[in-house]
């Protein structure tokens, strides 16, 4: 086989066969590497899979060339990640590293392409890779991929966790056109948006987003309203990943200060992450296939 160090550019009768990837997988908050065992999966338009840390994934349509090919991959690519951190509390990383060509040719290794992702509080007990669910398409913009890696600095110690979710909730308001656009999109109830937001509004000068100018708020969050933050964040995180695959959230169910008072979950992230896979399903199947142009650069 040839190798050919350069970008391969759209070349006449030129097939791409397979993009590879180096896949290092973790749980986020102690750095614990996480084996993941053989698997042969379906994600988007390409067949996958995955073998002693390498990621194949084969496009079963025609792509002019290997950067066509990724174009349409790291969407995918990074609605899975979203998937696998927000609901199991796994991270991991995508290295690109070459492609297979028609003719014997092959592409590669080019600069690394990074797309690495951290999430996971609650975290499982024995934590596992999970291949993503069938129904998965890749994300329609990048923006829940860039609140999840804001959400990085917080587990990983460099962010408190009010700075954090500020960020976090700061993209989604951006995204959904405002708080109001946020609780009806996601279908979470005004009430807990709104203690959120007085919560990443606290804080002392050490360890605030800002120091409060209301006495009341000049102070360190207490253990239960940090948990609180970190247990909200993955609920609106996912329930994002929802949308921006074509999924739906219906309206009965709602997220509300019932189901997660501050200071005694109700529910937890396994149940969110176990309805919204139902969400998934039934919508995407009138979602139209569409390739979608993502940069990819990190």
């Amino acid at each position: 086989m040839t190798t050919l160090r350069s970008p391969v550019t759209e070349i006449e009768g030129l097939k791409v066969l397979s993009l590879s990837y180096l896949i290092a997988a973790t749980e986020p908050t102690t750095s614990t590497p996480v084996e993941a065992e053989p698997m042969d999966f379906q994600l988007g338009g390409f067949k996958c899979h995955l073998e002693e840390g390498v990621l194949t994934a084969a496009p079963e349509g025609s792509f002019p060339s290997v950067e066509a090919a990724r174009q349409a991959f790291t969407p995918l690519l990074r609605a899975w990640q979203v998937w696998s951190l927000a609901g199991h509390g796994v991270a991991f990383e995508a290295t690109y590293q070459s492609a297979e060509l028609s003719g014997g040719l092959a592409e590669g290794p080019s600069p690394a392409v990074s797309l690495e992702l951290v999430m996971g509080r609650p975290r499982p007990a024995i934590p596992t890779l999970k291949s993503p669910p069938s129904e998965l398409r890749g994300l329609r913009r990048r923006d829940a991929f860039d609140a999840t890696r804001r959400w990085q600095e917080v587990l990983e110690g460099s962010e408190s966790a009010s700075a954090g979710a500020y960020g976090v909730l700061t993209v989604l308001e951006h995204m959904y056109e405002g708080r109001a656009g946020v609780a009806k999109t996601l279908q979470v109830s005004n009430r807990l948006l709104d203690e959120l937001g007085r919560l990443i509004s606290t804080g002392d000068a050490r360890y605030g987003r800002k120091v409060a100018s209301d006495p009341s708020r000049h102070r360190a969050l207490t253990n239960i309203e940090e948990r609180w933050i970190e247990g909200l964040i993955p609920h609106l995180l996912y329930r994002s990943l929802v949308i921006e695959v074509g999924g739906h959230i219906p309206p009965d169910k709602k997220l509300t200060a019932k189901e997660y008072p501050l200071g005694r979950f109700v529910m937890t992230v396994d149940q969110t992450a176990s309805a919204t896979a139902r969400w998934l399903s039934a919508p995407l199947t009138a979602v139209q296939d569409e390739q979608v142009t993502t940069p990819l650069n990190s």
